[in-house]
């Protein structure tokens, strides 16, 4: 949430409303509504969101393999790395409460592995970082595409 969080800041087509915040807002509403509060509370305190954007990861996969290679009389490993990343984003006009669009966007990283004395087993989180880095920002440029 925070990679697209700042993906969408920097589209510059947004002023963003904090989840905590927005979350706040909801729970008052809905607290005053049910009537278990004796707190009036102003139903157009949402009157400035007009999007919401939900989103979770649709799909999420590592590999990697070890291979033994042999340098003049020592083995060595290279282990090379995949990382791929799905993102599916809904995005809500929140006056209609219509879906406007579904997105899905996708990421990939492959990186070759410097030849090691010992093996390594798995991949490397930055390279989970950086797929979602990608995909975040492919799903950012895409939502604001949508909202021109």
């Amino acid at each position: 949430p925070d990679l697209l969080e700042a993906e969408l800041f920097k589209e510059g087509n947004f002023e963003l409303v904090e989840r905590e915040r927005l979350d706040a807002l909801i729970d008052e509403q809905t607290l005053s509504f049910a009537g278990l509060t004796d707190k009036e509370y102003d139903f157009g305190a949402l009157k400035g969101v007009d999007y919401f954007v939900l989103g979770s990861i649709s799909g999420f996969s590592t590999d990697f393999d070890n291979v033994q290679v042999k340098l003049g009389s020592k083995i060595m490993y290279v282990n090379n790395q995949n990382v791929q990343l799905s993102l599916t984003a809904k995005l809500v006009d929140v006056t209609p409460g219509k879906m406007l669009a579904v997105i899905t966007e996708e990421a990939e990283v492959n990186k070759k592995g410097r030849p090691r004395g010992n093996q390594k087993h798995g991949v490397d989180k930055k390279y989970i970082d950086e797929a979602a880095k990608k995909v975040a920002k492919s799903v950012a440029k895409s939502i604001s595409e949508q909202v021109k």
